[in-house]
């Protein structure tokens, strides 16, 4: 079971990541499925909310979902979606799927090219 996408979720989360982002700007923190989607319901907080440096580990629905697209957009150019996201927001982006495409706050960009079936 998730963290869960109830009203009392998103602003213990919505609290949780701005006192990380204001008193703790070295803990490093992952962003995940249900807190994802939180975030997605609140894309114009980003910039109060997210903390420097923050992982956000998205498949191209939870993709689709922050960058306000559909998944079909988010595929037809992950690097281009991870990038602009990432490099936007100041985050490091983990762009989940075939060929993983991790992107740095700075914008460079790395894809797990492995061909193994």
């Amino acid at each position: 079971s998730g963290l869960s996408t109830h009203p009392e979720t998103k602003v213990g989360l919505l609290h949780l990541l701005k006192k990380v982002r204001n008193r703790f700007q070295n803990l490093p923190v992952v962003i995940d499925a249900d807190a994802l989607n939180l975030l997605a319901s609140t894309k114009e907080l980003f910039p109060a909310y997210l903390p420097k440096n923050a992982v956000l580990t998205p498949h191209p629905g939870e993709m689709a979902r922050l960058t306000g697209t559909s998944s079909k957009v988010v595929q037809s150019n992950r690097i281009r979606s991870a990038k602009q996201f990432a490099t936007k927001n100041k985050v490091a982006l983990l762009l989940k799927g075939h060929q993983t495409v991790v992107v740095s706050p700075d914008g460079r960009v790395s894809i797990n090219r492995d061909l193994r079936q």
